[in-house]
């Protein structure tokens, strides 16, 4: 995670202290009615990308993260979608 993170942060010109957060990785599926269910969770998902794609969806997530947090002072709007709630 910190390899795949480094080259964003090093963009990044201020940075908050004192922040404290974890990423956890929840696998769920959902049926014909798209009812979601919780199949496992993980406290430390594979942040390794295995191919271009991977590695570009990782990089997001991994900015989302720190946006969402409010790591950093940026405001840009996070990729992530509501689908339920």
């Amino acid at each position: 995670t910190v390899i795949a993170t480094e080259s964003s942060l090093c963009k990044l010109i201020t940075l908050k202290k004192n922040v404290t957060f974890q990423l956890f990785g929840v696998d769920v599926i959902f049926d014909k009615k798209l009812n979601p269910y919780l199949l496992e969770m993980n406290k430390g998902p594979d942040m390794i990308p295995k191919n271009n794609l991977d590695k570009k969806l990782k990089q997001k997530v991994t900015n989302d993260i720190f946006r969402l947090v409010d790591v950093t002072k940026k405001d840009k709007k996070n990729g992530f979608v509501k689908i339920y709630g």
